[in-house]
């Protein structure tokens, strides 16, 4: 994949010159390509390049260029880089609010992965905001039978466990189950994966 992206991107270059629109959405793509083989340095790189051709064309309050943000924090956190991620998902959700595209799914995607990055990095109460508010998202938005709103209950879960919080946590874990059990059922990945969480919980 990444080698079609480039050979596009070579001939818009040589046709149109590489600021225009069309060739953010291509870097974009190839951003997501690099991602794909863990040249997260390379990802980044395109993601930067993209988003100053979106600012360039004035589309500041376009979805694209708040997913290119999005994109950009999910490669900073694969590289561990955990502030300048919070920082890239902080900058997208800032996208959506100002562009009043709250019902969009990615913005509570990125509350999702801000949760994460702020677990990884060891500090559950801002991970417990973000996945509260990612899960209200989702509700607002009549998507509780998402896999990603059981999923980010799976999440609080463990911030509420890692944070000491037993019964919270169990809590958490026994509503995503259900939404796993209504949604894909008990022979699925997800609800194994969380039931055994929630069962550690319990006998610990």
């Amino acid at each position: 994949m990444v080698s079609f992206y480039l050979k596009v991107l070579d001939l818009i270059k040589k046709t149109e010159g590489l600021g225009t629109t069309i060739s953010a959405d291509y870097m974009q793509g190839l951003g997501i390509a690099y991602w794909n083989t863990l040249d997260y340095d390379r990802s980044i790189e395109v993601y930067k390049k993209a988003i100053g051709i979106y600012e360039k064309n004035a589309m500041q309050s376009h979805p694209d260029y708040a997913r290119c943000h999005m994109n950009l924090g999910l490669a900073y956190w694969n590289k561990l880089d955990y502030d300048m991620a919070i920082e890239a998902y902080k900058k997208a959700i800032g996208i959506y609010e100002k562009n009043d595209m709250q019902t969009h799914p990615d913005y509570a995607r990125c509350h999702m992965n801000l949760g994460i990055a702020y677990s990884d990095k060891l500090d559950y109460d801002m991970a417990i905001e973000a996945y509260k508010k990612a899960i209200g998202i989702y509700e607002k938005n009549d998507m509780q039978t998402h896999p990603e709103y059981a999923r980010c209950h799976v999440n609080l879960g463990l911030a509420y466990r890692d944070k000491g919080k037993r019964g919270e946590a169990i809590q958490a874990l026994v509503r995503a189950l259900s939404i796993f059990e209504q949604r894909v059922g008990k022979d699925h990945p997800d609800y194994k994966h969380c039931l055994k969480i929630l069962n550690d919980v319990r006998s610990g």
